[in-house]
């Protein structure tokens, strides 16, 4: 008796799927983060809290707040983002490698 592997070299098909596992790993990452800093982010009018995105290009992930006044209320004491980062490293992990394992099969 006997047994036999052969590997197919397919470069393409791998290269494309780490790049999707990359982008997919590293946007649910940013959402774990996305999820505490909303909930600390300070209320006034809800102009800030709905300013939050998360963008994503090949392996690299921001979250980012898009008002005139995010870093000035950010850096005056409440370090809505900062903290969320901070506070978010099993979470991030874990929602990457869930989303990394979901691309790869």
């Amino acid at each position: 008796m006997s047994v036999s592997i052969r590997f197919v070299e397919n470069r393409g098909k791998v290269q494309s799927l780490l790049k999707r596992a990359g982008t997919e790993g590293s946007t649910a990452a940013m959402q774990a983060v996305e999820g505490r800093a909303q909930a600390a982010v300070p209320v006034d009018t809800g102009r800030l809290r709905g300013s939050c995105s998360v963008q994503a290009e090949g392996n690299t992930a921001s979250i980012s707040y898009d008002t005139p006044y995010a870093a000035i209320v950010h850096e005056r004491g409440s370090k809505y983002l900062e903290n969320a980062l901070f506070e978010s490293g099993s979470e991030m992990l874990q929602a990457a490698s869930q989303a990394i394992r979901a691309v790869m099969g």
